[in-house]
């Protein structure tokens, strides 16, 4: 029986939205990059770049573009992206 790596694990979780929210969450207080790092493993979980593609209408390319670590993405292309995983932007006030 073959055991399945860490990764294949961390991506399983993170098919879960509440998981994958938790860790967004904390990748966005990280740093910019941290999110859309954290937000391709996401992506990965639920099914990859074709399939959020099929969901958003939008390119793979634009995708893969606003998903790298040089993207810049507009609100507006995050909020697709995260409504077709399940989850949505959130504010809170800031702690002291």
């Amino acid at each position: 029986m073959r055991s399945s790596s860490y990764r294949d694990d961390w991506i399983e979780l993170l098919a879960d939205p509440v998981q994958a929210g938790l860790y967004l969450a904390d990748c966005f207080n990280e740093s910019d990059k941290a999110f859309l790092l954290g937000l391709r493993d996401v992506v990965a979980a639920c099914g990859g770049v074709t399939k959020l593609a099929k969901a958003t209408g939008l390119s793979r390319e634009a995708l893969h573009r606003t998903l790298s670590t040089r993207g810049n993405p507009r609100l507006s292309s995050l909020s697709v992206i995260l409504r077709a995983l399940g989850l949505r932007l959130s504010f809170a006030p800031a702690q002291p």
